[in-house]
């Protein structure tokens, strides 16, 4: 029996006694939807009738608060406040607009995961392979504010109304974020030490003007992502970034996927071998990486040639090789 999928019903049925009288006639459904990685997640769908946005909030969150003896009442007012604060954000977004690309072409952003683990999924999407990972798209509406920044996969259906190609989705996706002011590359005690302060207190070397900074680099680790830490791996499919760190790193680095959200940059002249660094990948996938955020068990080189990043063979299990 899944517990998730009981106590989503046992919410969905009380819901209602933890909302203001304005959501009375919210309709609540059960999904189990496909994810990342193959994670498969129990959710609520809130739909007003009123409107095209519906909200869907996954359980396995508060289901973990309830077993770790939080009081029931406090889960089920957390899991209200959670759907009014999306329902208010969702108001924002011109609904009626979601179908005019256009409208939403401006907020179009690549997402990057792993091909093998997310065939299913990405049957339904249009996508493009790069090494053993794949692009897929992603509608990103704008922060507004409330730490709710609503999305919409782009799925084969909506392709096919705008009307548009793989291809255009991809040029507009990497022109959206390739000039963007929150890609970041930090050293990674910089970003150690944002922890504990709240704060970068080091260089955004992505910010670097022409000609600054160009000189060989420390042999320590470097972190490329984003300032919201949100999809940032995303950012080794923008050529334009990819050869800013290749100017940064002229003698070679390697790329470590700790995560979809964020990778590691380590330069070549560290001395690590490639074989154990793909021993270090795998072993922190598999003890510290939620699985749904796993990204790849191998590491990567840039390809200045090509503008591609590839799989260092000798950090590839001889299996993983031959998938």
């Amino acid at each position: 029996m899944n517990t998730v999928k009981v106590f989503a019903e046992g919410v969905a049925k009380q819901i209602h006694d933890y909302l203001p009288s304005e959501y009375g006639n919210v309709q609540c459904e059960i999904q189990e939807n496909l994810k990342n990685n193959g994670v498969r997640l129990v959710g609520i769908e809130f739909h007003k009738p009123d409107s095209t946005v519906s909200p869907v909030l996954y359980m396995e969150s508060y289901y973990d608060d309830i077993k770790q003896g939080k009081e029931v009442g406090i889960v089920m007012q957390d899991i209200a406040n959670s759907y009014i604060q999306h329902e208010r954000s969702s108001r924002e977004i011109d609904e009626h607009s979601l179908m005019n690309y256009e409208y939403v072409r401006q907020w179009i952003e690549p997402v990057l995961l792993n091909t093998a683990d997310n065939r299913e999924m990405l049957v339904q999407m249009p996508h493009r392979k790069m090494a053993d990972l794949s692009i897929f798209y992603s509608v990103v509406f704008p922060d507004r504010g409330d730490d709710m920044r609503a999305s919409m996969k782009i799925k084969n259906g909506h392709m096919a109304y705008w009307g548009v190609s793989e291809q255009d989705l991809y040029t507009q996706a990497i022109l959206n974020i390739e000039s963007r002011e929150t890609n970041t590359l930090f050293p990674m005690d910089s970003v150690l030490a944002a922890m504990l302060t709240g704060r970068e207190n080091g260089q955004n070397l992505l910010k670097a003007a022409p000609g600054e900074n160009m000189q060989p680099l420390s042999d320590g680790m470097y972190v490329l992502t984003n300032e919201q830490k949100t999809y940032g791996a995303s950012l080794l499919a923008v050529p334009g970034i990819m050869e800013k760190v290749n100017q940064l790193f002229p003698e070679g680095y390697y790329i470590l996927p700790s995560s979809i959200h964020e990778t590691i940059i380590l330069p070549k002249s560290c001395g690590v071998p490639a074989k154990e660094l793909g021993e270090m990948v795998r072993d922190i996938n598999r003890t510290e990486v939620n699985r749904e955020e796993r990204l790849s068990d191998c590491v990567y080189e840039y390809d200045k040639e090509k503008s591609v990043i590839r799989q260092v063979p000798e950090s590839v299990r001889r299996r993983e090789m031959e998938r």
